[in-house]
């Protein structure tokens, strides 16, 4: 490839957005996962959801927000068996 004698080159990312933080904030954490403060703080208090605590500041690893949501992932097809299960028992013992 031939580069004009004048052409500056910068490194690819040089226009990349900044890297995504890996400690997120509780507001953040709440909106990157889609629930509210409030259940933010009650996973966190249950001992459901691991954070950091770098002095007064609580945070969360991204990675852990990452396997708490897929830890709760339902298979469409699982719970759509199963709902029909529960409908089709109802039928025969109504």
């Amino acid at each position: 490839m031939h580069t004009p004698q004048n052409a500056t080159l910068t490194p690819a990312t040089a226009n990349a957005p900044p890297p995504a933080a890996r400690f997120l904030s509780p507001v953040t954490s709440a909106r990157y996962c889609g629930m509210s403060r409030r259940t933010m703080d009650y996973l966190k208090a249950e001992g459901k959801l691991p954070f950091v605590k770098v002095g007064k500041r609580i945070l969360f690893d991204r990675a852990d927000l990452d396997r708490f949501m897929l830890s709760r992932r339902v298979d469409c097809v699982a719970e759509a068996v199963a709902i029909d299960n529960v409908v089709r028992g109802a039928r025969h013992n109504g």
